[in-house]
């Protein structure tokens, strides 16, 4: 009987020890907006965490991100509120096929551009809702949080905004989408950049980074990959600006105090 005693006295601590655990948890998560830019080899993974609600951008090339989320969200968590494919192509999209398997997804948000391979095919088969990214289209999350989809020509580029913080993510979009983007007089501007298509030559051009005057330039991009990326061209227009990136930092972390 005193076993018994003993053993539900401390099972009650540990239950309460958990609970109190995952309140202050929970009270110091509210402080912050967190945005992951995962190293998940040669491909795009982007979260974007505030409290309870998420937001995947891209899944990189494999399974890696299983893992990733794994590690950057509440164990007891498997629901991803939106989630962006900025385009179809393996080393953006192969990632969000694991993730449909194991999360419960409220919203996918996805471009019309056509794609016949068998990690496309995979994608659709999943039974999802799903939306159809327009220019102009805004995606209001809290009323001092919003995502603004600027182009899907080649691959959806979107603005986030959240109090006085701004990232711009730009998934391969090369110079004539940039071109684009500054003729159609967007403001452009912010903090956190997101180099598009691991930092090829064919997109950062110089007036495009004279529009957004970021802080941050973020490049995702595996080591030693086969393309040369990032090329010396786009780490010379970025020589004035704070360059991270996977390959040499691995997870890329970027923390906003709210309070």
């Amino acid at each position: 009987m005193i076993k018994k005693t003993k053993f539900v006295v401390l099972a009650s601590l540990a239950i309460a020890a958990i609970l109190i655990w995952t309140a202050v948890y929970i009270q110091e998560e509210q402080k912050f907006l967190r945005v992951y830019f995962f190293d998940v080899g040669q491909g795009d993974a982007i979260l974007i965490q505030k409290n309870s609600c998420q937001i995947l951008i891209d899944g990189g090339p494999n399974k890696k991100i299983l893992q990733k989320l794994g590690q950057a969200m509440p164990f007891w968590d498997k629901n991803i509120e939106l989630m962006i494919s900025t385009h179809p192509d393996h080393d953006h999209l192969a990632g969000l096929n694991y993730v449909l398997q194991r999360y419960r997804v409220s919203l996918i948000l996805e471009t019309d551009i056509r794609c016949e391979t068998k990690t496309c095919q995979k994608w659709q088969s999943f039974d999802a809702s799903r939306k159809i990214a327009k220019i102009g289209q805004q995606i209001k999350l809290t009323p001092n949080w919003l995502i603004n989809i600027l182009s899907v020509k080649e691959s959806i580029v979107a603005k986030m905004l959240y109090q006085d913080k701004s990232f711009l993510f730009t998934g391969d979009a090369g110079f004539a989408t940039e071109q684009e983007l500054i003729n159609n007089n967007f403001n452009l501007k912010s903090d956190v950049l997101k180099v598009a298509h691991h930092g090829s030559k064919n997109a950062t051009s110089q007036e495009f980074l004279e529009q957004v005057r970021p802080e941050i330039a973020v490049i995702s991009v595996g080591k030693n990959n086969q393309y040369g990326h990032p090329t010396p061209e786009v780490l010379e227009r970025l020589k004035n600006i704070k360059v991270l990136r996977t390959d040499l930092f691995g997870d890329i972390e970027i923390k906003q105090n709210l309070y």
